[in-house]
C-alpha cells in the first residue's frame, strides 16, 4: 500500500521513508484487505495533487467511489400542474363561499 501511494505521487513523496510511520498502521487497523484495495483504487479517482494523510486514506478505504454501480434517481420536472386538483380546490372554495353567504344572509 505504501509503495502504491508513493508511486501515485512521486514528486511529493520523494522524501518519504521506505516504510510508513506507525500512525499509518493505526489508521488502517481493522480494515479488511478489500477495503484497503478500495482505498488504493480510489487514489486514482481522487482529485488532488498531494498524497492523502493517513486519515484521508482511511476515508478512501471506506468510500465507494465506483460510479459504475451507482444508480441515479430521475426526478420528474415539476412544471406540469395537476389541473384536476386545482379544479377541485376551486370548487371547494366556491362551495365554502356559498355556505358563508347563506349563513350570513347575503
Amino acid at each position: 500500500m505504501w509503495q502504491q501511494i508513493k508511486s501515485a505521487y512521486p514528486g511529493p513523496t520523494v522524501n518519504w521513508d521506505a516504510e510508513p510511520p506507525m500512525i499509518w498502521a493505526y489508521a488502517i487497523d481493522g480494515l479488511k484487505p478489500e477495503q484497503i484495495a478500495q482505498g488504493i483504487k480510489n487514489l486514482a479517482r481522487r482529485d488532488s495533487e498531494f498524497p492523502p494523510s493517513c486519515g484521508q486514506f482511511r476515508d478512501l478505504c471506506l468510500m465507494d467511489m465506483d460510479w459504475e454501480h451507482k444508480q441515479l434517481k430521475y426526478i420528474a420536472p415539476t412544471g406540469i400542474e395537476d389541473q384536476t386538483a386545482k379544479a377541485a380546490q376551486r370548487a371547494n372554495g366556491i362551495d365554502q363561499l356559498r355556505k358563508l353567504r347563506e349563513s350570513t344572509g347575503l
